[in-house]
């Protein structure tokens, strides 16, 4: 089954380079990533990892093939995939449309005002910043910081905005960096960065002949940043030391670098969480439950008191509290779920791609660089079901619809 799965990851990475070669498509990005979490799970490093259950390889067949197949359907029915910039005079209507509304600039320096002072509020509730109270010497997490479904939001803004200015080389990307920081999030930081690589491939390689070997080099370098900025923080966070303590490295693997360590169990030990879920019990038995209780925000959950039928204990580690994007799918809906859920986003992925190859303004740019987030991080989390991250689709279009018009 797993040099099957293998197999599948490429059979699909050819047919789509046949159908389009640019680097940047969905299904390349899906099928690459899963290529190497796959492949270095294999590796084993850790005592913390078990071989896959029958279950976990179909769910994770399931998604591929489901995600794959859809994508490649929806290119195929739309004949090719091109660019194919619109018109200067459509693209003169298009502002028309939203010129005599509040201006993208506006808008943003009302947010920036805004954010700030929301801030200011969450931290008098709070009574702390969780990066003074860790250099004090008190516990303090993100996840416990600030006024519950007010600070999702908030992520939301920080993100899509953030990668907005860093995009832009503005110097009000410190803003949202240092909010990132203040309350020492490394999700937060991530999915900005990773945004804003996307929106900078997007723009700079539709609109002009960047040599790749340019672009691979900028790509290499940010993610090199990404993963040291990731270490150092988790070491401040939690200590060299007690990382190698819950790492559980084998013998041969014990003289691991920490940053290793780090990079890999954020990577894996999501997946060691899934395989025991499946382990435990079948899925579909929660029917909306538990992605509702993902997806809607606390106060919301809380009022209509949605509650799970079951929710077992599955985590391999209280330290490793993330799962892939499967166990609530999975829950509520056992592999059918997963498969609608994967035919789901692999067309919307088709959708936003093209999108973007019709017209590579920022909106369009920033919401497939969301989406590209979402699937390069399926390995950590489902966020299509966080909030944070998703309530960009209604953001982004809000925010910088007519930003391009703007800045001519």
């Amino acid at each position: 089954m797993i040099i099957a799965i293998f197999l599948v990851l490429a059979v699909f990475l050819v047919i789509d380079y046949i159908l389009d070669k640019r680097f940047f498509s969905p299904i390349k990005i899906f099928n690459v990533v899963w290529l190497i979490v796959f492949g270095l799970y294999q590796m084993n490093l850790s005592y913390i990892q078990t071989d896959f259950t029958s279950q976990a390889l179909t769910v994770f067949m399931v998604c591929i093939v489901g995600f794959d197949l859809a994508y490649l359907g929806y290119v195929i029915a739309h004949k090719k995939l091109r660019f194919c910039k619109k018109k200067e005079e459509d693209r003169h209507l298009l502002f028309q449309k939203y010129n005599g509304k509040i201006s993208v600039k506006s808008k943003l320096k009302i947010i920036n005002i805004v954010f700030i002072l929301l801030f200011a509020i969450e931290v008098l509730y709070s009574k702390n910043i969780p990066l003074i109270s860790l250099f004090i010497g008190k516990s303090s997490n993100y996840t416990e910081f600030g006024i519950p479904s007010l600070n999702g939001l908030m992520y939301g803004v920080a993100i899509c905005v953030g990668a907005y200015y860093i995009y832009r080389k503005n110097p009000r990307a410190l803003i949202y960096i240092s909010f990132g920081l203040l309350i020492v999030s490394r999700q937060l930081l991530i999915a900005m960065i990773v945004e804003t690589l996307v929106v900078f491939v997007c723009r700079r390689l539709i609109d002009s002949k960047n040599k790749i070997k340019h672009l691979a080099l900028k790509i290499i370098v940010i993610v090199g940043v990404i993963v040291v900025g990731f270490t150092m923080l988790g070491n401040f966070r939690s200590g060299n030391d007690e990382m190698k303590n819950i790492f559980e490295p084998r013998s041969e693997y014990k003289n691991l670098p920490v940053a290793v360590m780090w990079t890999y169990s954020y990577t894996e030990f999501s997946f060691s969480n899934f395989n025991k879920l499946t382990k435990i019990m079948e899925g579909g038995k929660n029917y909306g439950a538990s992605t509702l209780n993902a997806l809607l925000p606390t106060v919301l959950t809380r009022t209509l008191k949605i509650k799970e039928n079951e929710k077992p204990y599955y985590l391999v580690r209280s330290n490793f509290t993330v799962s892939t994007w499967f166990p609530e799918i999975y829950l509520d809906f056992g592999v059918i779920g997963v498969l609608v859920f994967s035919i789901l986003v692999g067309f919307l992925g088709a959708k936003l791609y093209r999108n973007v190859l019709a017209n590579n303004c920022v909106e369009n740019s920033l919401l497939y660089a969301m989406f590209v987030h979402n699937i390069a991080f399926f390995f950590f989390t489902n966020m299509f079901l966080y909030l944070p991250v998703i309530s960009q689709i209604v953001l982004i279009p809000l925010i910088f619809r007519g930003e391009d018009e703007e800045q001519k």
